[in-house]
């Protein structure tokens, strides 16, 4: 739905935004796919990464708490991985209603 897709495109602005300004990535990627009934979408950066659980701890800045909300409103699963010096991958998966016939 197009709220649903405001929410993914908001999650990918501020990924890509922690990304630059917090990571100082050079390059970012960012993936949409397709699995059966599942969707997902991918954001990677090769920036200097950050502890995981402090960032999502419950001092973690607006726009991660925003990401994760706007996730769940969705119904969708958030998942942040990140390493030190390798970089950050923010994921959302959710599972797609089948399409209606409409014949």
């Amino acid at each position: 739905s197009p709220r649903e897709g405001g929410h993914l495109v908001r999650i990918a602005q501020e990924a890509t935004n922690n990304a630059l300004r917090h990571g100082h990535a050079r390059r970012i990627r960012i993936l949409l796919a397709q699995a059966g009934a599942w969707r997902r979408l991918t954001i990677v950066d090769d920036g200097n990464g950050c502890d995981v659980a402090s960032a999502l701890g419950p001092s973690s800045g607006f726009g991660l708490r925003s990401m994760r909300a706007r996730a769940q409103e969705t119904g969708a699963a958030f998942c942040m991985d990140s390493r030190a010096g390798l970089g950050t991958r923010v994921q959302v998966a959710w599972k797609c209603a089948p399409a209606s016939d409409t014949n």
